[in-house]
């Protein structure tokens, strides 16, 4: 299986899409699957070949369609079921313009896209699936999304939006606290506002942040001495970004980064 990330050309494209993701291939002999974990971002996951098999700790899922997926407090083995042609468009977590209906309604679950995009775009994007290369794929939705986010999208209360830059920012170490008496959001209105945009409270997000930042860094290279590390996340010590680990992927920190 190979992955691939491609960087939207349209600046406009650009602060909505952070980017898209292509994931393709056959499966071999043996366990061939990829480990997809919590992150703070939305997406749009078009498929256009075989089912996979979606697979987490308390559950087993089939796809065989293109689905919306929230933001996810848990983690899946995708495994193929034949040849995989996936292509993801990630939306930045402040902007989800092309779904009209409140995040925390799918929370944890992926929905047919034909289920809660517009139909019109829907009907718009269809011919993405006869096209035979993810090149014109993406150049066809690159146009299309461009064209659609010009027309006007709603936007979010910018105290909202504020206070998701300064937890993204921090990397999820904010206090929550703190992010009210910056942005003037009473606690429960904060939650509230969390919950409709992103489909999580914002603790869970901000969880979810630091998690994130520290496999990104673990990915890129194992910072020495490791602990310490971890220490400055903002994990109590390393048992804790243990179980953290575990709750978010199934696995521990050595099972990941041998």
């Amino acid at each position: 299986m190979s992955e691939s990330v491609i960087i939207p050309k349209h600046p406009l494209l650009q602060q909505v899409v952070e980017y898209f993701w292509i994931l393709e291939g056959t499966p071999s002999s043996g366990d061939d699957s990829t480990l997809i974990y919590p992150e703070g971002c939305m997406e749009m996951l078009l498929s256009f070949a075989e089912p996979t098999r979606w697979s987490s700790t308390d559950h087993c899922i089939t796809l065989s369609k293109s689905i919306f997926s929230p933001i996810r407090t848990c983690h899946y083995d995708v495994s193929p079921m034949g040849r995989v042609e996936y292509l993801s468009i990630r939306f930045r977590p402040h902007s989800l313009p092309l779904i009209s209906d409140p995040a925390d309604l799918f929370a944890n679950r992926a929905c047919h896209l034909e289920d809660v995009l517009d139909p019109h775009l829907w009907k718009a994007m269809q011919p993405v699936f006869s096209m035979e290369s993810m090149p014109q794929r993406i150049a066809y939705l690159e146009e299309l999304l461009t064209r659609w986010i010009v027309r006007g999208i709603p936007q979010q209360p910018a105290p909202f939006q504020y206070a998701l830059s300064l937890l993204q920012g921090s990397h999820g170490l904010l206090p929550i606290q703190t992010l009210c008496q910056d942005t003037g959001l009473y606690p429960r209105k904060l939650e509230r506002q969390f919950q409709h945009f992103l489909g999580v409270p914002p603790k869970t997000y901000a969880r979810i942040l630091r998690f994130n930042h520290v496999m990104d860094t673990f990915f890129q290279h194992t910072p020495t001495p490791a602990s310490e590390f971890v220490f400055q996340a903002g994990y109590a010590d390393q048992a804790h970004f243990i179980r953290e680990c575990k709750e978010f992927t199934g696995r521990t920190p050595g099972d990941l980064f041998p």
